[in-house]
């Protein structure tokens, strides 16, 4: 009668550890599928940020006088661009709904766009250009600051409520040079020589 005993009761620790080890299995595989879930989750997520800033500008030669130095460039104009970076692994439409500018404490009178809408595949980047600013009269002393501000909302093509992104950044322009990145397109120069 004493082995029966002894064998039920090594078969009802054997049960017991049975029934908690499969609890634990359960309980492991349900935190591994919530993991699965979460990591496809953020693989489809639309991930849009700023990755550069780019500045173009149109300079003319200052004319040699007392408070200009021989070689000296006078800012004219000032265009920047957001460079808009896709780091997730799904197609992003991007909305820009305000983007403003300001460079020497000037800011431009109209704000016009071709377009205020994008896509950006994976791995890829756009450029969303301000229309720019003209310097009149030109920017003579640097470095000289500016100030960008854009509000623009993202999102892919499942119909979810849109991402915001929104950043306000500070840019230094040391001056122009000859060779600094030119568009030749907004330059009205009504001066004669």
């Amino acid at each position: 009668m004493e082995s029966i005993s002894n064998w039920h009761i090594f078969a009802v620790i054997v049960s017991t550890l049975a029934a908690a080890v499969t609890a634990w299995m359960a309980f492991e595989t349900r935190r591994m599928a919530k993991a699965a879930n979460k990591a496809l989750e953020l693989e489809r997520m639309p991930i849009l940020g700023l990755k550069d800033i780019k500045v173009e500008v149109s300079n003319k030669k200052a004319k040699n006088t007392d408070s200009e130095a021989e070689g000296e460039y006078l800012l004219t104009w000032v265009r920047v661009g957001l460079e808009l970076f896709n780091a997730g692994r799904v197609p992003v439409r991007y909305k820009v709904n305000n983007l403003s500018v300001s460079f020497a404490n000037r800011v431009p009178e109209s704000e016009n766009y071709l377009s205020r809408r994008g896509q950006v595949l994976p791995g890829g980047s756009t450029v969303f250009w301000h229309s720019g600013i003209p310097l009149e009269p030109p920017v003579e002393k640097f470095p000289n600051k500016g100030r960008i501000t854009v509000d623009c909302e993202y999102s892919d093509d499942s119909g979810d409520d849109p991402k915001p992104l929104r950043e306000t950044i500070e840019f230094t322009l040391s001056g122009a040079t000859a060779g600094s990145r030119t568009n030749w397109l907004h330059i009205d120069d009504t001066e004669t020589a």
